[in-house]
C-alpha cells in the first residue's frame, strides 16, 4: 500500500522548503509490525505540468516565465506593446501553465487580463480582439476590473477604436501598468521588469 502526503502552495520568495519544519508520524498496530515496515520518501512536486524530467520547473528556473522580463521595446503607453504582451501571456498559459489549479496559472491569468485590458481599454464595449476561450474571465482580474474597478466611465475617449493618443486610454493603461508591476512581483523577482538594452 502506498500513501502520499502532499504540501500544496507557494512559500514567500526567498524562503526555501528546507526552512520549513515538517513532522510526520506513522504508526500501526503491534500485530502488523513484524510484517510491514513503513518508509517515508521525500520527492519534490512539479507545480505546472505532468511529471517529465525534460520539463523545467517554474519556481526553480526564472527563464520558465517566457514573457518576462519585457523586451526593451515594450512601451506601456502603446496598444501594440500591450497587445503583443497579452498574446505572449496567452501562449504561456496554454502551453506551460496548463493546470487551472496551480498558483502560477491563476497569477498568469490575471496578468493576461491586465495586458488585454490595457490593449483594449473599452472592453467589453468598443472594438477588441478575441482571445482563446480556455482563458477564463470569471473570478479573475478581468472580471473584477470590468465590473468594479475600471475607470472607463470616468474618462473621456476618442471616438472609434482606442489609440495611443487617446488620453482616456492612456490613463487606463497607466492604471493597469501599476497593477501589472505589483502583480508580477508575486512570482517574478529576477531583475528589472523591462529588459535593458545591451
Amino acid at each position: 500500500m502506498n500513501l502520499e502526503v502532499a504540501f500544496e502552495g507557494k512559500l514567500p520568495a526567498g524562503m526555501p522548503w528546507s526552512s520549513v519544519p515538517i513532522e510526520i508520524a506513522v504508526s500501526m498496530p503491534a500485530e502488523f509490525a513484524s510484517f510491514l515496515v513503513p518508509t517515508i520518501k521525500l520527492s519534490p512536486t512539479v507545480p505546472l505540468v505532468a511529471e517529465d524530467p525534460d520539463e523545467r520547473v517554474l519556481h526553480e528556473d526564472p527563464a520558465y516565465i517566457t514573457f518576462l522580463p519585457l523586451p526593451p521595446s515594450f512601451n506601456r503607453r502603446t496598444v501594440a506593446s500591450w497587445k503583443s504582451l497579452a498574446f505572449e501571456i496567452q501562449d504561456w498559459l496554454l502551453e506551460v501553465a496548463v493546470d487551472p489549479r496551480c498558483p502560477e496559472r491563476i497569477w498568469g491569468t490575471d496578468l493576461f487580463w491586465m495586458a488585454y485590458l490595457a490593449a483594449f481599454p473599452k472592453f467589453p464595449q468598443g472594438q477588441w480582439q478575441g482571445w482563446d476561450p480556455r482563458i477564463n474571465v470569471c473570478n479573475t482580474f478581468g472580471e473584477r476590473w470590468t465590473m468594479d474597478a475600471c475607470p472607463i466611465g470616468e474618462v473621456a475617449h476618442d471616438n472609434g477604436a482606442c489609440t495611443d493618443a487617446c488620453p482616456g486610454c492612456g490613463y487606463i493603461r497607466e492604471e493597469l501598468w501599476g497593477e501589472f508591476e505589483r502583480n508580477t512581483s508575486l512570482f517574478y523577482n529576477n531583475g528589472p521588469l523591462v529588459r535593458q538594452e545591451v
